[in-house]
C-alpha cells in the first residue's frame, strides 16, 4: 500500500511539472513574438505594413505608334502620328518628294518620330497622274496656311512656337522655301536628297539642317549645299544612307532620325 502511494504521490508530482513548464514555455514564445493586430488601424500602423506599391518598380507600358488618316476641311486628309511620348515637346511636318506619298515618308521612321514628339505628313497640292501620288506646286504661302490648317486639326487650338520641317527630294526644295518665308516659325530642318544645291542666302534663322543622301545616288547636290549652309555659320550634319538611292531610308531610318532629333535638339 505504501509502495502504490509513493507511486501515486510521484505521478502528481510530475504531471504538475510538466503542465507548469507548459505554461512557462507558452509564455516565453509570446514575449519572443510581436503581437498581432486586432484591428484594421492596428494593422496599418505595424512596420510590416509599410510596402507601398511605388516601392515596385514595374515597366512602362508599351505605346502603340501607328499613322492615321484625318480629315481637314476644303483639303486633302492628312496622317498623323498615334501613340507619341506624351513627354516630348517637338511638333513636325513631313513634305513627300515628287509624286509621292507623304503617309509612306512618316511611317518610315514612325517610332523615332513618336519619342521626338507629334508630327504629321502632307499631301502635295499638285496631281500626279489619276492615282493617290502627289506633288508640289511652287505657292510657299498657300503651303504654310494649308500646314496650320492640318495642326490645328492635329492638335486643337495649341499653336506650337516652331515646326520641324522634315524633306524629302521636292520636299526638300519646300521645307527650304518655307524657311526663307517664315524663319522663325521653321528653324529646324531634315533633308533626304534634296534635287538642287541651294545657297545659304535668307537662311540666317535656321538653327540646324540634317543632311541626308543616298550612297547610290548623285551626293553633289546634297554635299554642296551642306558644305555651304556650314561655311554660312548654319549648324549641319550630313549623313550618307548606306545602300540606298534616291529619297530612300535603306534599312536605317530610324536610327538615322533619332541621330537627327538628338543633333536637331527636338525632345
Amino acid at each position: 500500500m505504501d509502495f502504490a502511494m509513493r507511486t501515486l504521490t510521484l505521478a502528481l508530482i510530475g504531471l504538475g511539472l510538466a503542465l507548469l513548464g507548459g505554461l512557462s514555455y507558452r509564455q516565453a514564445a509570446q514575449r519572443a513574438l510581436p503581437a498581432l493586430p486586432t484591428s484594421p488601424d492596428a494593422q496599418r500602423t505595424t512596420p510590416e505594413s509599410h510596402v507601398g506599391l511605388a516601392s515596385v518598380s514595374l515597366p512602362a507600358p508599351q505605346r502603340y505608334v501607328f499613322v492615321d488618316t484625318l480629315a481637314v476641311a476644303g483639303d486633302q486628309p492628312i496622317f498623323v502620328l498615334r501613340g507619341t511620348d506624351p513627354r516630348a515637346k517637338g511638333v513636325g511636318v513631313v513634305l513627300h518628294g515628287w509624286c509621292g506619298h507623304g503617309m509612306g515618308v512618316l511611317q518610315a521612321f514612325a517610332y523615332a518620330a513618336a519619342d521626338a514628339g507629334r508630327f504629321l505628313a502632307l499631301q502635295g497640292d499638285h496631281h500626279c497622274g489619276n492615282g493617290p501620288l502627289r506633288g508640289w506646286s511652287n505657292d510657299t504661302d498657300a503651303l504654310d496656311r494649308r500646314i496650320d490648317a492640318a495642326l490645328k486639326e492635329y492638335l486643337g487650338e495649341e499653336r506650337p512656337s516652331e515646326i520641324v520641317l522634315m524633306g524629302s527630294s521636292q520636299g526638300v526644295d519646300r521645307a527650304i522655301a518655307l524657311a526663307r518665308r517664315f524663319p522663325r516659325k521653321y528653324r529646324r530642318l531634315i533633308l533626304l536628297s534634296g534635287p538642287r544645291a541651294e545657297p545659304a542666302a535668307g537662311l540666317s534663322g535656321v538653327a540646324g539642317a540634317f543632311f541626308l543622301v543616298g550612297q547610290r545616288e548623285n551626293q553633289r547636290p546634297t554635299r554642296e549645299m551642306a558644305a555651304r549652309w556650314q561655311a554660312s555659320g548654319i549648324p549641319v550634319q550630313l549623313r550618307i544612307v548606306a545602300h540606298a538611292g534616291h529619297a530612300d531610308f535603306g534599312a536605317d531610318a530610324e536610327p538615322l532620325m533619332r541621330e537627327a532629333f538628338r543633333f536637331l535638339g527636338v525632345k
